[in-house]
């Protein structure tokens, strides 16, 4: 790797790589001891390895100079995305029987967040057909992007506005992490399609 190559970016993405692979090594070896089989905690280990996926492949991606690792990098935001995604609907969800819960509105807040990954990922492949080069992304696919962590946002304050007294605390930080990466993502988009 020439040295011109490492700036902040790479290091941004070493940095959330080694992060992400600490928390999954750090849930895996704790949840090995007492194992038992749980969707909600199974889709959160997936979506920390997509994150981790993500982060690694960035790393290539800034080291790289091919345009196959900008679009693996937009394949593991998309699947980063909707992992996290559903995590924050299945946490929306009452549990059977809950009263007082609005399960419509997680249901039609689940159905948006999938409507919206399933464009994103033909918006991908249509521009991986078309060799679209990510870094030339189109206003139309940059507002479609932003529409991912702005339901985030929306996601993660519906969870924790319909969590309990007692749980806000337990859920603090996990709605505050998302929401701050989200948070991060709408800029990040918001800027990109204004500004191209």
């Amino acid at each position: 790797m020439l040295e011109a190559e490492v700036g902040l970016g790479w290091i941004g993405y070493v940095a959330a790589a080694v992060a992400h692979g600490a928390l999954l090594a750090y849930l895996i070896w704790r949840e090995h001891s007492a194992w038992r089989y749980d969707r909600l905690q199974a889709l959160v280990l997936a979506a920390i390895f997509a994150s981790l996926a993500w982060a690694i492949g960035g790393a290539w991606d800034h080291a790289s100079g091919y345009t196959a690792s900008s679009y693996a990098v937009a394949g593991a935001d998309l699947l980063r995305y909707s992992l996290w995604l559903a995590v924050l609907v299945m946490l929306l969800r009452p549990a059977a029987g809950t009263p007082g819960r609005d399960r419509p509105l997680a249901d039609k807040l689940g159905l948006l967040a999938g409507g919206l990954v399933v464009l994103a990922l033909l918006a991908l492949a249509y521009r991986v057909a078309h060799g679209q080069y990510e870094p030339d992304a189109s206003r139309p696919y940059l507002l479609l992007m932003l529409g991912l962590p702005v339901l985030g946002l929306v996601l993660a304050e519906q969870v924790f506005r319909n969590l309990g007294d007692d749980l806000r605390w337990l859920a603090r930080p996990v709605v505050v992490g998302l929401a701050a990466i989200f948070a991060f993502d709408v800029y990040l988009y918001a800027e990109a399609a204004l500004l191209g």
